[in-house]
């Protein structure tokens, strides 16, 4: 380690002084600013963070519940993290986030540490520039999941990897490493380490059984089920094994080989998330990733990163379910090799590459404004567009006149700065005007405050009837009962309380034929098919 550091200093301290202050500035806004102002209402979200709370205060202790029910999605590390931020915070959503955001500053960090050491500062410097304006790494790291502690986990444990395969540091951080993002998102902190390694050493030409055998160290082996064990066999026993096979079963092996929620994975969409994921960089990508051969060997961290992002977005091109946030471990690599590839001046030479890209940064800088304005309008017809909110969605369309023109003129820096700073503030105003003003009008907070739900009745009784959105959980800060059938609903409706039935569009011709019920909310839900319905016992 001791040589590591040193090759980082050599490269890194000779930055000036005000590049470290602008990536802690620029990190600090993007991933902390207005935190708490945006209402968890995102399904992950809630059922991550209520998971946390129930996981501190339920019983058994440490076996993760959701509205009381056993929920086996993910491993602990998140939610260990979010019951430190409840201590210190309370449980809200600054709570929930904070350490999303800590994350997110130690990910551009070590990305400009390893960067600058393995590759030089201006790759290191234009590499962090491409993590600080990509608008998904800004959301990411701004929410109550557990991908912002994957990403910065697996991206340790492929950099020490590869610095073990290159005899540069010790395995040993490796498997610590490996077995904190294990405790994060489970066995893709093993399959993709592994992954990589073979491809890497076949295509160097040094894979044989003597490579495997350094990889594989008793000792680090150790450390790994040292760190890893503790909670699998304490969870284990605690739920009779329920949770182990609903984690390492239903969420591994099915969810990979089986559509989930509506999110169906197909050939090539892996590939369009990872490309989008790097936006507005992205654009350039092309030029990253078609280099000629003898830069690939000559330069073998870009190789290793080139495989990375290529082992991860074809593996999940297979899988049957796919989400965006699936293949964000790739991105700080792919974001290494744009980084490398800003450092030449390929993006303004007059070249078949360089033209593409450029066309496609203005076609996207004047569409995503248009985009996301009717499609809130859509949603929100009466929304309060001010001029303030306004301003970052006109900032990209405006850039692109600069950026042109910089172009033209074969200004690199003069494009890469306009870029960047257009981007970083447009990505600081959906943060703090649109997001938190938008998902703060959605209908379960219009719900609780109609119904004064946030506050403690004891004279009205809250139950769902078979689905019912999740968020209301969080809103109440209490599980809530959920009735499987008419009869069980029947018992409350006579049992002389005041009683409030949430459900969903699913079961509404259910209710709406007793008698007894009154339909009292009704509103759809944002972006989404469904609705809030709410039936009582007494008109309200």
């Amino acid at each position: 380690m001791r040589h590591i550091a040193c090759l980082a200093l050599k490269n890194n301290l000779s930055m000036p002084r005000y590049a470290i202050i602008i990536l802690f500035v620029c990190s600090l806004s993007l991933y902390f600013l207005n935190l708490s102002k945006t209402d968890i209402y995102i399904l992950d979200e809630v059922k991550n963070s209520v998971c946390a709370y129930e996981m501190a205060y339920g019983s058994p202790l440490f076996v993760p519940t959701f509205n009381t029910n056993l929920r086996t999605d993910k491993p602990p590390l998140h939610y260990f993290f979010m019951e430190i931020g409840y201590l210190i915070f309370g449980y809200n959503e600054l709570g929930a986030r904070f350490f999303s955001g800590v994350a997110g500053i130690v990910l551009v960090f070590l990305v400009f540490y390893y960067t600058g050491m393995l590759l030089g500062k201006k790759t290191a410097w234009l590499t962090s520039l491409v993590l600080l304006s990509s608008t998904f790494i800004s959301i990411q790291f701004r929410l109550a999941v557990p991908d912002p502690y994957l990403i910065l986990l697996l991206f340790l444990t492929l950099v020490h990897l590869y610095l073990h395969i290159e005899n540069k540091g010790s395995v040993l951080w490796l498997y610590v490493f490996a077995a904190l993002a294990f405790l994060a998102k489970g066995l893709v902190a093993i399959v993709f380490p592994a992954l990589i390694f073979i491809v890497y050493m076949l295509v160097v030409k040094r894979f044989t059984v003597k490579s495997c055998l350094t990889v594989l160290n008793w000792k680090g082996l150790l450390v790994f089920l040292l760190i890893v064990s503790p909670w699998f066999v304490y969870v284990g026993i605690k739920t009779n094994g329920a949770w182990l096979e609903g984690f390492f079963l239903d969420h591994h092996v099915n969810r990979f080989l089986e559509t989930r929620e509506g999110h169906r994975g197909f050939p090539g969409l892996a590939i369009l998330y990872a490309w989008m994921a790097v936006f507005p960089f992205g654009v350039w990508v092309f030029s990253a990733l078609f280099k000629k051969k003898a830069l690939w060997i000559r330069n073998k961290f870009l190789l290793f990163s080139f495989i990375s992002v290529g082992v991860i977005v074809i593996f999940f091109s297979f899988s049957r379910t796919l989400l965006p946030s699936y293949i964000s471990p790739a991105v700080p690599f792919l974001s290494i090799l744009i980084g490398h590839s800003l450092k030449s001046k390929q993006i303004v030479k007059n070249r078949f590459r360089s033209r593409l890209g450029m066309a496609l940064l203005i076609i996207l800088s004047l569409t995503i404004p248009i985009a996301v304005y009717f499609s809130i309008k859509q949603e929100l017809p009466n929304w309060n567009f001010q001029w303030f909110k306004l301003a970052g969605l006109l900032l990209l369309p405006v850039s692109t006149f600069l950026t042109l023109h910089f172009y033209m003129n074969r200004n690199k820096w003069g494009v890469v700065y306009i870029i960047f700073i257009a981007w970083y503030l447009f990505n600081i105003s959906v943060h703090t005007f649109l997001l938190p003003d938008l998902l703060n009008k959605n209908a379960v907070k219009i719900a609780t405050e109609k119904f004064n739900l946030h506050h403690k009745n004891d004279s009205l009784k809250v139950v769902a009837y078979k689905n019912f959105n999740p968020a209301f959980v969080w809103y109440l800060k209490s599980p809530i009962e959920v009735l499987p059938d008419s009869s069980s609903l029947n018992k409350y409706i006579n049992g002389g309380r005041n009683v409030l039935v949430l459900t969903d569009h699913g079961q509404k011709n259910d209710l709406y034929v007793n008698k007894k019920l009154f339909l009292v909310f009704r509103q759809k839900e944002l972006f989404e098919n469904g609705e809030v319905i709410i039936y009582a016992n007494t008109k309200q």
